[in-house]
């Protein structure tokens, strides 16, 4: 092929140069005993987060009976519930139309940011929503 090519049709011949693209780079490959972090790995090593999480909690104790099961409740069941507590914020719920099973799946991240509450009554509020999740009254499944 010539480094200048013309096309023909309706309309004038176009004049371009195509210059022939660099080679990739070929991707790195990492032996079974490369370092990660200062430390040899090998493929039987993995690497676990120093965090808890709901994984390594033992989540099969007994649920307490004075937490709800809000797992088929409406949107206006919980705001109804977050009204006793905080009858301002409570209203985000109906807002943004969080019904039980929406709220069963909420993270800490949602309320926190998503609801657009002051710091203060977005962290209370989690802590009931994490009641709601686990049904027991635990102060350190609050900070996951």
């Amino acid at each position: 092929m010539s480094p200048t090519s013309q096309f023909s049709g309706n309309s004038s011949p176009i004049n371009f140069r195509s210059s022939p693209l660099p080679p990739s780079p070929t991707p790195p490959t990492l032996s079974p005993q490369a370092h990660l972090n200062g430390h040899r790995t090998s493929p039987a090593f993995s690497i676990k987060s120093e965090s808890p999480s709901f994984k390594d909690l033992d989540l099969d104790e007994n649920i307490d009976p004075s937490i709800p099961d809000a797992s088929n409740w409406t949107y206006d069941e919980v705001y109804n519930y977050f009204a006793q507590y905080f009858p301002e914020e409570a209203k985000v719920f109906k807002e943004q139309e969080i019904d039980g099973p929406s709220l069963l799946l909420m993270k800490r991240i949602d309320v926190l940011t998503s609801l657009k509450l002051k710091l203060g009554p977005a962290l209370k509020i989690y802590r009931h929503v994490v009641k709601l999740q686990v049904r027991r009254d635990d102060p350190k499944l609050y900070w996951l």
